[in-house]
Order: C-alpha cells, then structure tokens, then sequence
C-alpha cells in the first residue's frame, strides 16, 4: 500500500500548474547571430575547399606527364 501525503500531491499540482501556465518549451533554435557566424564558418571552410581544388588542378595541369584521370576527378569535383 502507498501512502501519498497531501504535501506530494500540492508538489504534484504545484508542477501540473507551472506546466500549464507557462507552456514550457525548451529553446532549441540558437541565436539569430550564431547561427550567422556558423554559416559564415562553413562559407569559409567550403572557400577553402574550392582554392585547394583549384591548386591541385593547376599542379595537375602543370606536371609533365599529365594525370589525366586525377585532373577529370578534380575538374569534375569543382565545377
């Protein structure tokens, strides 16, 4: 047999009534200005991306015995 005081049930309520009024619901959307540095992040890790593959088709291009095969995989991961 459980023996509930009418303290565990005002605890109860009390916790009922705070979730009813307030319509407690977490933030999970961070800020406006967070979420503008992490796309700008992103923009300069994708730039840096780009340029790396850009200089790995110049040095391609550049070799004597041209890699034909790794040029096209780079030229085609680029454009």
């Amino acid at each position: 047999m459980i023996v509930r005081s009418d303290a565990t049930y005002q605890v109860n309520d009390d916790i009922d009534d705070f979730l009813r009024a307030e319509r407690y619901e977490p933030n999970l959307e961070p800020p406006l200005e967070e979420r503008v540095e992490e796309l700008r992040h992103r923009l300069r890790i994708e730039a840096a991306v780009v340029e790396g593959a850009k200089n790995v088709i110049r040095l391609l291009q550049s070799s004597r015995v041209a890699d034909k095969k790794a040029l096209q995989e780079v030229s085609a991961a680029v454009y």
